[in-house]
């Protein structure tokens, strides 16, 4: 099994599930609370002042996936759990930006289903990598099962969003993902795409 994004932040994260669960549980648990005492106040002060200053940091890094730490990964799910629609998005400059969601009720940390993840993520043979989808897709075989998840394409001329990286995924993308799938079709891999 071989799990990949070309986000290295879902890929730290997935990283630091895997390999200290316990410490990203603690964390958690620790926004978990201040959430619940302060609301968006809190999750302002989490996205603004502690994760995208820490994110900038460790994306100077050469390999930003091995530089996450499982506080860093604890802000990131707690940031994915209440933020707007469960969004990932970045500003032209690199800075996290979704708003605030407005959710009655949220669960923040789960932390049985975070050990089952982890647990999974352990599994012998399987690897999580940073990798643009072409990499990725250029390893399929026949009889290998693919799913791809890329941002969706927009519906509407004024539904234009596609910058959930700093670099975006367009028409061009999109295109070449639709080549991709097609030709590893033809080459007996059976693929599903969630798209628009």
């Amino acid at each position: 099994v071989h799990l990949s994004d070309v986000n290295a932040d879902v890929i730290g994260c997935y990283r630091m599930v895997r390999d200290d669960v316990e410490a990203v549980i603690e964390a958690l648990q620790a926004l978990d609370a201040g959430h619940r005492a302060h609301g968006s106040r809190h999750f302002y002060a989490v996205r603004d002042e502690q994760f995208n200053p820490i994110r900038r940091d460790v994306h100077a890094r050469p390999n930003p996936a091995h530089a996450y730490t499982p506080g860093l990964a604890a802000m990131l799910i707690y940031l994915n759990r209440t933020g707007y629609n469960g969004l990932f998005r970045l500003n032209s400059r690199g800075g996290f930006n979704v708003p605030v969601g407005r959710y009655a009720r949220v669960t923040i940390c789960d932390a049985p289903n975070l050990r089952r993840l982890s647990a999974a993520l352990r599994r012998p043979g399987l690897t999580v990598d940073v990798r643009r989808f072409e990499e990725a897709l250029g390893d399929g075989r026949p009889g290998d099962f693919v799913y791809l998840d890329p941002p969706y394409a927009p519906v509407s001329r004024t539904s234009q969003f596609t910058s959930y990286t700093a670099a975006g995924f367009g028409p061009d993308e999109q295109a070449r993902l639709q080549q991709a799938v097609v030709g590893l079709a033809r080459l007996g891999a059976r693929v599903l795409l969630s798209n628009s």
